[in-house]
């Protein structure tokens, strides 16, 4: 039993803890921008359904409900490329990460198999 085996053990730990919470935190910033759009989403669809049953009652009330339910619809087609380009690049960035700790992890116990150096 080699002597750096604990050592590798908790080195192996380690990495595979900071896998864990790189994907945790591209996951709760994906959720985090999903639930934002989902709710300009339901805010436009409310501001809508008010603007027009204020506008036979109240005609410039119900104009500026329309108007803020537009700019929703405006901001929600507007932040929808940005949010799946987020959701790419965290899905690429927790995917490389984790080739990287594999082809690190693999690479070495390729190499001392083969009795050869590890720098």
């Amino acid at each position: 039993m080699p002597l750096s085996l604990p050592l590798s053990i908790a080195v192996g730990a380690i990495l595979f803890a900071g896998l864990i919470a790189i994907a945790a935190v591209a996951f709760a910033v994906l959720i985090t921008l999903g639930a934002l759009v989902l709710a300009g989403i339901c805010v436009t669809i409310a501001g809508l359904y008010i603007g027009f049953t204020l506008i036979f009652s109240n005609l410039f009330v119900g104009m500026a409900y329309l108007g803020f339910a537009l700019i929703g619809i405006g901001l929600t087609l507007l932040l929808a490329p940005f949010t799946y380009q987020t959701t790419l690049f965290f899905v690429h960035a927790t995917s490389n990460f984790s080739r990287y700790l594999y082809n690190k992890v693999t690479r070495n116990k390729h190499l001392s198999a083969e009795g050869g150096s590890q720098s």
